[in-house]
This record gives structure tokens, sequence and C-alpha cells, in this order.
């Protein structure tokens, strides 16, 4: 089911992005994440898109983070 699958995702990108160290897998798995999480049209996850893209953008401003 997308809303399960999508809801998955989301969460592990969650995880994810909060850690102080991450490893390149972890790091690789974020990007994979992304590009899932990108394409996800506002209007089926208004409230996940939302938080997606604070956190992202939260994430990318990190200093201790290439990219």
């Amino acid at each position: 089911k997308l809303s399960d699958t999508l809801k998955g995702k989301f969460e592990r990108y969650e995880h994810l992005v909060v850690q102080k160290e991450l490893s390149d897998n972890e790091l690789g798995e974020i990007a994979e994440l992304e590009l899932y999480l990108d394409e996800i049209p506002d209007y089926l996850a208004i409230g996940i898109t939302t938080e997606y893209k604070r956190m992202k953008l939260e994430f990318m401003n990190r200093e201790d983070i290439d990219g």
C-alpha cells in the first residue's frame, strides 16, 4: 500500500537525518530516500511532504554534512 510505503520511507529518513554522525552507506540511503520522497505530490500526503521538506532543509544546512 502506497501510504504504508511512504510512511516507512519517511520514518527511515526522519531517523537518519537526526543522527550526529552518518556513514557513507547512510548518506547514500538518505539520497535514495530523498529521490523517492521528492516525487510525492503534496496533495497525496501534505503532512508528510511538509515535514519532509522542513527536515531536508535542516539536514542540508547542517555544517557537518557535505553537499
